[in-house]
């Protein structure tokens, strides 16, 4: 409810209402004594007539009955009289006279009211010749109509009083809206912030001292307006002058910015032509390294030269990742699109990183997927770069146990793959920190890792910045004494569909397997399987068929004199031919007799699955070895000696395309 409605209540509802009550009491009061004033006259007037009129009717003196009944008459609002005998039979009637009954009570005077009809009946006294009563007709309209004229009148003078109150409260509630309304609108004017006139102080204290704070406020926001403006300009004024200070400090940052990016292109190009400069001489101290190493020497001057052949071979390496590194940082290295094959690569990879496999009797294992496409097209030179540096780390943070490449298919779309490379080791593993800074250039996991393993921290920046320009993204995953597992996407132009042909046919022929490592044992049962034969183990083999090839893999435990002797009687009982490879350089494997006169021994210095067969129809002829040559993917060299001869007599190779049983 607003104030305006509450006034008009308190100062015109209240007063009428209680006007209305009290006018309403005393009209009431009124009415009441009227009708009882009534009363009295008639019961008086009939009281004083009676024994008279009690007398003329015994006496029957007609004038004193005239004069009697004419004086009822008389009294108020009295229409008619009636004399009645006992049997209520009318004696004398004067007036209008309705129907009148007859009188109960023989004794005594009575004033019945009936609504506007009253009857007054009254006995005569016992001095008549018979019981007569008295019987008057009374009609009380007439005071009805007085209270009607009294109430007209009653609402006229309200009516006149609520005007007067409406125009009272009016003029009050006007005096006290007006400055409030006023005060509420200068008050929505400050909220907008527009500074409103200045409010007339009415005479009403309340009133004036709410005017009052409000144009003290209007002041004091004025005042703080004008304050802030002038802040404003300060401000502004400020800041135009930090902005030229900005933009002049921004003009020196870029010519500072443009002079450090020609440097750097400079110092790259400096970089990459000394690189050029020493690695032409490097190479050319490397390659008579390595001819004097093919000379008579003595120990001692073999394992000085050996020592300048190591530095070279770090010192090469250190060049050529500087050079790397400056061409992509100037940008420079410009990608190739060839025709190239997965297999081939990791192959490569592999037979490069062998001999640190095999000086540290680790197992380096490639696993190539069978859903990778055979022709695909991308820059084989920087694959190759990624893999080897990836695998060689493996194999420098590995002491024991395996590295093992999985290439697999990650997408495939009409005209483009995408293959994922993941390189897994079992070595020392590392933290989340060393992780996280491990692919920045000049970053290794420990500072004690350039003194025991040598580099520089640019291998895994080079391989980022190769693996990016590609399209791919490289990633590692690492726990502490748990082992690595370095992996990247590879984008390639070429087709999914295409599905490798098997590059041997078998046609059923049993082979006996007996590898001690189950990742290439896997992966030799799943080649030879696909190719058409029927692999078992050696405790399965007496069973069935007579095998048609035995694959057997020694260690370097194996080449002792006791146990070659047991392995040269085993060979003599076999009834079939049997490839032996060994985890050994080629210098290390001393020829063996062939009791069928030809054995095919494989030096298998990284542990990659590469099956051959050789035939027993070649009876120590020199010349290479029926073994199907270049056959497909997992190509693998291996010498070939006969009783005869010491030396290599050929060279076979093998294919393999493992996959695991997951896929």
């Amino acid at each position: 409810m607003s104030l305006k409605t509450r006034l008009m209540v308190m100062i015109l509802g209240l007063p009428l209402l209680l006007l209305t009550l009290l006018v309403g009491a005393a009209l009431a009061l009124e009415d009441r004594q009227r009708h009882a004033v009534l009363r009295d006259q008639l019961t008086h007037g009939a009281e004083l007539v009676v024994p008279a009129l009690g007398e003329a009717l015994a006496t029957q003196d007609e004038r004193a009955l005239t004069r009697l009944t004419d004086g009822l008459l008389a009294l108020p609002h009295v229409q008619g009289l009636s004399l009645q005998d006992g049997q209520g039979a009318p004696l004398l009637e004067r007036g209008r006279i309705h129907d009148l009954p007859a009188p109960t009570d023989p004794d005594g005077l009575r004033l019945l009211e009936r609504e506007r009809r009253w009857l007054l009946q009254a006995s005569l006294p016992d001095g008549a010749p018979m019981p007569a009563w008295l019987v008057l007709d009374i009609d009380t309209t007439p005071l009805l109509l007085t209270h009607y004229r009294h109430l007209a009148s009653a609402g006229l003078a309200l009516m006149l009083a609520g005007l007067l109150l409406f125009l009272a409260a009016y003029a009050t509630i006007r005096r006290l809206s007006q400055p409030l309304e006023d005060a509420g609108r200068a008050l929505d004017r400050l909220a907008l912030g527009v500074v409103p006139e200045r409010l007339a102080i009415p005479p009403a204290p309340e009133l004036a001292g709410l005017a009052r704070g409000v144009n003290d406020l209007a002041d004091h926001l004025e005042t703080a307006r004008e304050e802030m403006q002038a802040q404003i300009e300060q401000a502004t004024d400020e800041l135009q002058e930090s902005m030229e200070t900005i933009e002049v400090q921004n003009i020196e940052l870029d010519l500072a910015h443009r002079r450090a990016l020609e440097a750097n292109r400079v110092k790259s190009e400096f970089l990459a032509n000394m690189s050029h400069e020493i690695r032409t001489p490097l190479n050319g101290i490397v390659g008579f390294c390595r001819l004097l190493g093919r000379s008579r020497l003595e120990p001692r001057q073999r394992e000085w030269l050996d020592q300048v052949q190591r530095a070279c071979d770090n010192l090469l390496m250190l060049v050529n990742d500087v050079l790397d590194f400056s061409k992509l940082e100037a940008g420079r290295v410009e990608l190739e699109r060839l025709p190239l094959d997965m297999v081939g690569l990791v192959d490569e990879v592999l037979g490069l990183q062998a001999p640190l496999a095999q000086q540290k009797g680790l197992q380096l294992l490639g696993l190539v997927y069978d859903d990778v496409p055979a022709n695909l097209e991308g820059d084989p030179l920087r694959i190759r770069q990624v893999l080897t540096n990836l695998v060689n780390n493996a194999l420098k943070f590995t002491d024991r146990g395996e590295v093992i490449v999985r290439v697999m298919l990650e997408e495939a779309e009409a005209s483009r793959v995408v293959l994922r490379v993941s390189i897994s080791d079992t070595g020392m593993g590392l933290t989340d920190e060393a992780r996280r800074r491990l692919f920045q250039a000049f970053q290794q996991a420990d500072i004690s890792h350039p003194r025991e393993y040598g580099g520089t921290g640019l291998g895994l920046a080079i391989c980022r910045q190769l693996v990016e320009q590609m399209g791919g993204e490289i990633d590692a995953e690492s726990e502490p004494g748990k082992g690595s597992t370095f992996s990247f996407t590879l984008p390639l132009s070429g087709s999914a569909e295409s599905e490798r042909a098997p590059e041997l046919s078998l046609d059923g022929e049993v082979i006996v397997i007996e590898e001690l490592h189950p990742p290439t044992r896997r992966a030799l049962t799943h080649l030879l399987t696909r190719w058409g034969a029927r692999v078992t183990t050696p405790a399965t083999a007496g069973s069935g068929a007579a095998a048609s090839l035995v694959v057997a893999g020694l260690g370097h435990e194996d080449l002792d004199e006791a146990r070659l002797t047991g392995w040269r009687r085993r060979l003599d009982g076999l009834g079939c031919p049997a490839l032996l490879l060994v985890n050994a350089s080629p210098p290390t494997c001393r020829p063996s007799p062939c009791p069928m006169a030809a054995r095919c021994w494989a030096s298998r210095s990284h542990a990659r699955p590469w099956p051959t067969r050789c035939s027993a129809s070649w009876r120590g002829r020199p010349g290479p070895c029926p073994c199907p040559r270049r056959a497909g993917r997992r190509r693998r060299r291996c010498g070939c000696w006969s009783s005869m001869t010491t030396r290599p007599t050929g060279c076979c190779w093998a294919s393999c395309w493992p996959a695991p049983a997951s896929r």
